[in-house]
């Protein structure tokens, strides 16, 4: 009878733990910008969730822009985070495979947000001017996140302001791109000053650029939950995400990789705002 008992109350704590691991979808490929700030808050963020009974288990789903990720979160079954950024409001307004909208996934914190930069290859490009005029005389090719990404609306504002004819390559993830970029096999990137680009910036191979048009808009990265996730969890992952950014080191780390805004309050109709948002400069870029 008491190995009965035994045996019972070991499968009731198999399903109590396994009900508090969670999956945290990436929803870009490892090393890019994404990736890299998640890289930064994750440890810090799973040792204070594991003091509360809450395990994170990272999961990569990189395509479709960002969206294939955020739409595998948004439509499971079961509780699931994403770890996003901007992107996650502009796929579905493209790709019509991605079902999700602003209401089925819940803003649990805004970590922070990028700048976008335009990088070229200084062997051939020495400047923006220098790009702008060869490309007002010749199609060039822009390495970027693919139809729905952050980085592919930003080559659609920057080629309108340029009055440039391009042809958007698409990657997985831009900071996939770089090799094309240093072989000349592609012209140009758009992307973030940050992880593997502002590495190979630092090391001479590549050159960024801020450019002035894209300065009214920026990659915002934030930490979702779809509608599966108890109360009670998703108030002890807010709880430990504000407490993790305004103590310690962390808020500093995230400053010093080039983020701006970091832990800014949002309200709970914040990302339907967003969504709208995106879609009319959608509108007027195309």
């Amino acid at each position: 009878m008491f190995k009965s008992i035994f045996f019972l109350l070991l499968v009731l704590y198999s399903m109590s733990s396994s009900a508090n691991s969670y999956t945290v979808v990436i929803p870009w490929a490892a090393g890019g910008a994404t990736d890299h700030i998640w890289r930064t808050i994750y440890q810090d963020l799973s040792n204070d969730l594991q003091k509360q009974g809450i395990k994170l288990v990272t999961e990569y789903r990189a395509g479709a822009g960002g969206g294939l990720g955020v739409n595998h979160v948004a439509k499971n079954s079961t509780p699931h985070l994403v770890f996003t950024s901007a992107s996650m409001v502009i796929a579905p307004h493209i790709n019509t495979n991605l079902t999700y909208t602003s209401r089925d996934l819940i803003a649990l914190a805004y970590i922070g947000e990028f700048p976008l930069v335009l990088v070229l290859n200084p062997k051939r490009f020495s400047s923006i001017s220098e790009f702008q005029q060869v490309c007002r005389n010749k199609p060039l090719t822009i390495g970027n996140s693919g139809p729905g990404g952050m980085t592919y609306l930003a080559t659609a504002i920057l080629t309108k302001d340029l009055g440039c004819e391009v042809t958007s390559v698409p990657y997985r993830s831009a900071s996939l791109a770089l090799p094309d970029l240093i072989q000349q096999t592609i012209d140009a990137i758009i992307d973030h000053p940050v992880g593997t680009t502002k590495e190979w910036s630092t090391q001479g191979a590549i050159k960024m650029f801020p450019v002035r048009s894209l300065s009214s808009i920026s990659n915002w990265h934030i930490l979702a939950a779809n509608t599966k996730m108890s109360e009670e969890d998703l108030v002890k992952i807010q709880r430990s995400l504000n407490k993790i950014l305004t103590t310690g080191s962390l808020e500093t780390r995230l400053r010093e990789l080039g983020l701006s805004n970091v832990n800014m309050p949002i309200q709970h109709t914040w990302l339907e705002s967003q969504w709208m948002f995106y879609k009319h400069l959608m509108g007027a870029a195309n």
